[in-house]
């Protein structure tokens, strides 16, 4: 809940200065990272604070390593499949602590059933599957 307050503010530092000039994206990730440019619809994304995006994926995911450099969030740009619409993601802050959050799937909704999933600046999202419903409480970022 703390992660979560501390990303509202500084998202909006973070709109403040997006008027400053944009900054080269960082990611270490597949070869689909720097060809994506948009989030098509059936793909999970990582997308940085100026709305690019980092790495896109319709598949399950492993062993993955995209980190944000200046904040941006994870989003399920997925559609209505049983048992198969939304996303566990897992990431890891600055600071080696883990952290994991269930997404529901649809257009950008952040808050109440999210499809995104905030991320402050040098987080790196290390992996997503594909699941069912997220159970209660499930879709917010908790340790593991």
């Amino acid at each position: 809940m703390v992660k979560r307050r501390v990303f509202s503010f500084l998202g909006a530092v973070g709109l403040v200065l997006a008027g400053a000039g944009p900054l080269a994206p960082a990611a270490t990730a597949a070869p689909q990272a720097a060809a994506a440019s948009t989030c098509s619809s059936g793909h999970a994304c990582v997308i940085d604070y100026n709305d690019t995006v980092l790495y896109r994926n319709a598949g399950n995911t492993g062993n993955i390593a995209v980190r944000v450099p200046n904040a941006g969030y994870v989003w399920n740009n997925g559609y209505a499949q049983q048992g198969a619409d939304h996303i566990q993601v897992y990431m890891r802050a600055p600071t080696g602590a883990r952290f994991t959050m269930c997404l529901h799937y649809g257009p950008k909704v952040d808050g109440n059933n999210p499809t995104i999933g905030r991320l402050l600046a040098g987080e790196t999202v290390t992996s997503w599957r594909w699941r069912g419903e997220c159970g209660a409480n499930e879709d917010v970022w908790s340790s593991y």
